[in-house]
């Protein structure tokens, strides 16, 4: 008997020994299938958008037609995880850029970037790496570091002298910001991706160790992370791309874990059932999440293989800088001093969602059904999530009333849902009626076809029921009744506040009708202040008004204005977009939930870099 159970013992130590080895191998297993699944259903969804049979289909097809507007990431992400042929697109993408301005420097770094990486030998690639770097701030040197870590040199700029250039821009939290002196995360990151290929290097591991410690810090309790202030998967996607870029395994690594929360757990919230990805929760597809998340799967994997980092790119490389990116892949001789938390006051917190700022950094697929961005970013070439507030001079007097509104546009959609205004007539009644006589018709039908179950009538009954219902709770207005060009009914006021609308940072930059030659889109207007007034009330007053378009996304807590008088985000750059102010600040809370005072001041502008051209 007490042979039994000593050899029962043992066998269970040796059981227990055994599970004890596996688990780590298991989590490692399940991590990278999960990556594997995550970039088979976003292809997947992507192509069946298409209508494309393959991803070969794909590039040829529909991102070879989006060449230079859309499609780079996407590109970049599948030369760094297949082999496939990108003749089309790159003949594509050389035509666009051939055919079109590209003002901003990171959007040309953007293109240089993917040039290289289907392996192009374009004459393009070297212009912008001479003529970039450093052009548009921080983040012009991060892509131009990305471009010279893979072998380009330029006459302006060496490698070392941009790694010493992004380690000088560090700011003292550890972080890398756009503008401001507190650290963004979506930034940082990609600050730690342009670096990694040199963390070997003293300065750099100790520069990752700060900048790494402040993105523990910032890492929400569901695994995630914040960008405008509020949780999304584009800042999520970023941080896990740094960490595969530095070889440190996101669903390993206690620094990164939250309540037993990883990246990887914070990201899964954003998946939706179809394989893509939202920028929210309870969002609809993103496609700047969508694309994040795709090439993030992908880094994180070539890191699990052991091949270099996503900007290490396959087809270009001449330098042969894998041999630098394959050193210890772990980094934990650089970083393993970072540690688990930092205190929450150095987050501050202070870029809490700026309503209408760019999401200039998330690297943007448009469609025209892609809900809120970020973004791209976002957001961003990624770029920051949030801004920190600018002072700009004060506008006009209070009191001033507007010399020259804009000229009413002319609406491509025949209708439009308003949200108040002039009530739009009597169409409901007859709609109704017009309903009733429908179902008339069908009942009639229905008798004649000797088909007179009563439940086929019933049916009929609860199809005109909710098409009555639909009727009422909708309120379509023309474009005509829409751009009234009369005050809004306010039954209450408690003062006054002004709007002013410009875009001085792009005159002369295009011929487009839409951008008046002094930059005044709307000249400093007063408007009555109801109790409860938000920005977001005054602008889409003004809007009305005075008949200037406007492009709006998102819901009342994160109300997303892209477009202006059909100038939008990210036309002049992935840091271009409108920013609003008040009394010469840029707040910090979404522009439908800024409730004004009397008095207030109110500016709409137009950066092409997040507010630090303002």
């Amino acid at each position: 008997m007490k042979r039994k159970a000593v050899a029962f013992l043992s066998c269970l130590l040796v059981l227990c020994s055994l599970l004890g080895c596996t688990v780590p191998v298991l989590a490692e297993y399940d991590h990278q299938t999960v990556a594997r699944q995550w970039v088979d259903g976003i292809l997947a969804y992507e192509r069946s958008a298409a209508g494309a049979a393959s991803d070969q289909a794909w590039i040829d097809g529909a991102l070879t037609q989006t060449a230079g507007r859309s499609a780079e990431w996407y590109v970049l992400a599948l030369s760094q995880s297949g082999t496939y042929r990108f003749d089309s697109y790159e003949k594509a993408l050389l035509t666009y850029v051939d055919q079109h301005p590209v003002y901003s420097a990171t959007t040309r770094q953007k293109y240089a970037l993917t040039l290289a990486a289907v392996g192009s030998t374009n004459g393009y690639i070297g212009r912008v790496v001479n003529d970039a770097p450093g052009e548009q701030g921080v983040m012009s040197w991060i892509y131009g570091l990305h471009l010279l870590n893979n072998g380009y040199t330029g006459r302006t700029v060496t490698q070392s002298g941009a790694v010493q250039r992004l380690l000088d821009l560090q700011l003292a939290d550890g972080g890398w910001a756009v503008i401001g002196s507190t650290g963004d995360v979506d930034v940082t990151a990609m600050a730690l991706q342009a670096l990694a290929p040199h963390k070997m290097q003293a300065a750099v591991a100790a520069a990752g160790e700060r900048a790494f410690a402040l993105l523990a810090g910032r890492q929400q309790a569901n695994g995630a992370f914040a960008g405008y202030g509020a949780q999304n998967a584009e800042s999520t996607a970023q941080v896990l791309c740094a960490l595969s870029e530095w070889g440190i395994d996101a669903a390993r690594d206690d620094r990164f874990v939250q309540n037993g929360h990883t990246v990887f757990d914070g990201l899964a919230a954003y998946r939706l059932a179809d394989g893509s990805f939202c920028h929210a929760v309870g969002e609809g597809y993103n496609a700047s999440a969508t694309v994040q998340v795709l090439y993030t799967m992908v880094a994180y994997l070539r890191m699990c293989a052991g091949k270099p980092g996503l900007y290490v790119l396959d087809h270009a490389n001449p330098a042969g800088l894998q041999l630098i990116a394959s050193e210890p892949s772990s980094a934990a001789s650089a970083v393993s001093s970072v540690p688990s938390a930092v205190s929450a006051a150095s987050s501050a917190l202070s870029r809490v969602p700026v309503s209408s700022a760019p999401a200039a950094s998330r690297p943007v697929v448009s469609r025209p059904a892609s809900s809120a961005p970020s973004g791209p970013a976002s957001s961003a070439a990624s770029a920051p999530s949030a801004v920190s507030a600018v002072s700009v001079p004060a506008s006009s007097a209070a009191s001033a009333v507007a010399t020259r509104p804009a000229a009413t546009p002319t609406p491509t959609d025949p209708t439009v849902t308003a949200t108040n205004g002039p009530a739009p007539g009597g169409y409901k009644l007859w709609a109704c009626l017009g309903a009733v006589c429908l179902a008339g018709v069908v009942c009639l039908v229905l008798w004649l076809c000797r088909k007179r179950h009563y439940k086929n009538f019933l049916a009929v009954g609860i199809c005109l029921a909710l098409a009555v219902a639909i009727i009422l709770s909708t309120n379509l207005q023309s474009a005509t009744d829409y751009y009234h060009g009369q005050d809004a009914v306010k039954p209450q006021t408690v003062g006054q506040v002004t709007l002013t609308i410009r875009c001085d940072t792009v005159v002369g930059l295009s011929d487009a009708d839409y951008i008046p030659a002094d930059g005044c889109i709307l000249d400093v207007t007063a408007f009555a202040l109801a109790p409860g007034d938000t920005v977001f009330d005054i602008m889409e007053e003004a809007a009305r008004k005075y008949g200037i378009q406007m492009d709006v996304s998102g819901g009342a807590n994160m109300t997303y204005i892209a477009g202006i008088n059909y100038l939008y985000e990210m036309q002049f750059g992935e840091l271009s977009g409108w920013m609003y102010y008040v009394n010469g600040t840029a707040p910090s809370v979404n522009c439908g939930e800024y409730v004004l005072a009397d008095g207030d001041r109110i500016e709409f502008l137009y950066s092409r870099e997040i507010g630090k051209d303002l």
